[in-house]
């Protein structure tokens, strides 16, 4: 390691060079700050890593400004509010007119592998802060390992140890909590993933456009392959004084076989759905979050097949028939509360036949759904004749059916 010192006195300005291969870049890092210009706030790294970095100071910058770069081949970085290190595969560090920039060839963390670029759009103001932008590709992000690694858990001793610095805080300052660094986020950019698992639901080739500033996300624009059709999104988040959320989505061409569902009840379901979902929810943790979590929606189906009953033999006979069941069209509403979906009338159309579909389903995945039926295809009749009323409840994937016969009625829409 080569480290040089220069000013000329008649022009005011001078630099500091280090440069050369460490193989513990933490040494180079205490030379920054034993000159008074430490170039880490809230992170630290170990590992080997070449080093071209200058110190320049002039007339018109006399605080001075970093320039160079760091090129890491392979390291493990920890960061202030992270609960595990991240492992530095291939990345370099670059500094220009004091402007930093994260050029990312390899990253593994969260669960995945990143690529991209992370760049400090402006100079930092008075209270250290700066607004970024990024560019960022994961192979694979899974909900769980986002609550590993950033949930309520972050190791005390890391906090304390980076979070000052990060601040520009003195190391005993008593304010200095783990929610200022969110608070302090300012970026903007764009997000894909090629993978991204949530509980049950899995979708590929994510998009997201958005920015987080003042513990505000705006998810402005996002997108996914889901269940062999198409997701278009929208996401508002605030998590002070307490996490809420709000998202707006559209669904197109989703596979009713590919819906997250029990082995066997998924086997029984064929045809596709569009529609849109509104929906919000409150608090920390999936308990909670799923407690509050309230919302509407619409539906549209074509080609749609249930592989078991004959709906419409087992309600003219007056008790369960195997077989297959299809229809050509079906449209609905449907609510979100009380932790399962309520649907407050599906209708199931087959030429002169109309079916009627009302209940509600859990998250947990039990039903309690009756199924009527009108056989004189007139849109216009309101009156269900005597009949009977197909009932399934129960776990979806061994529901219990039964059939009961019922008096003239409104049907379920």
């Amino acid at each position: 390691m080569n480290i040089g010192f220069a000013h000329d006195f008649d022009d005011r300005a001078g630099r500091i060079t280090i440069e050369g291969h460490v193989e513990k870049v933490q040494d180079v890092l205490k030379i920054a700050a034993a000159f008074g210009h430490p170039l880490n706030h809230g992170w630290e790294f170990a590992g080997a890593a070449g080093a071209a970095l200058r110190w320049e100071w002039n007339a018109s910058a006399p605080r001075g400004r970093w320039n160079g770069r760091i090129d890491v081949a392979k390291g493990e970085l920890q960061a202030a509010g992270l609960n595990q290190p991240l492992q530095l595969v291939k990345t370099s560090l670059e500094w220009k007119d004091g402007l930093r920039t994260a050029a990312i060839g390899d990253i593994e963390g969260f669960g995945g592998t990143w690529s991209g670029s992370i760049s400090q759009a402006d100079p930092t103001d008075d209270e250290g802060n700066a607004k970024w932008n990024f560019q960022l590709h994961a192979d694979h992000l899974d909900a769980t390992e986002l609550d590993r690694w950033i949930g309520p858990r972050a190791r005390p001793g890391w906090l304390q140890r980076l979070l000052p610095s990060l601040l520009g805080a003195a190391p005993s300052a008593p304010n200095a909590h783990a929610s200022e660094l969110v608070r302090r986020v300012d970026a903007e950019g764009e997000l894909q993933i090629d993978e991204f698992t949530l509980e049950k639901l899995k979708f590929q080739q994510v998009r997201a456009v958005g920015a987080l500033h003042e513990l505000h996300l705006d998810v402005r624009e996002a997108e996914a392959q889901w269940a062999g059709g198409k997701v278009l999104a929208k996401m508002n988040a605030r998590f002070l004084p307490r996490p809420a959320y709000e998202v707006t989505a559209d669904l197109d061409h989703v596979d009713l076989a590919q819906m997250p569902a029990p082995a066997h009840a998924a086997e029984r379901f064929g045809g596709t759905a569009s529609g849109t979902l509104h929906f919000t929810t409150q608090g920390v943790g999936r308990e909670e979050l799923l407690e509050r979590l309230a919302g509407r929606g619409d539906m549209r189906m074509r080609n749609i097949e249930f592989r078991g009953w004959d709906v419409s033999a087992s309600v003219s006979d007056g008790e369960p028939r195997i077989g297959e069941s299809r229809w050509a069209t079906g449209e609905g509403a449907f609510t979100l509360r009380d932790k399962g979906v309520v649907l407050a009338g599906l209708r199931l159309e087959s030429g002169r036949e109309f079916t009627f579909v009302k209940g509600t389903v859990s998250f947990g995945r039990d039903a309690d759904l009756t199924i009527q039926t009108i056989t004189d295809g007139r849109r216009e009749s309101r009156t269900i004749e005597p009949g009977h009323i197909l009932k399934i409840s129960g776990p979806l994937d061994g529901p219990r059916v039964s059939v009961e016969r019922t008096q003239a009625r409104e049907p379920a829409d």
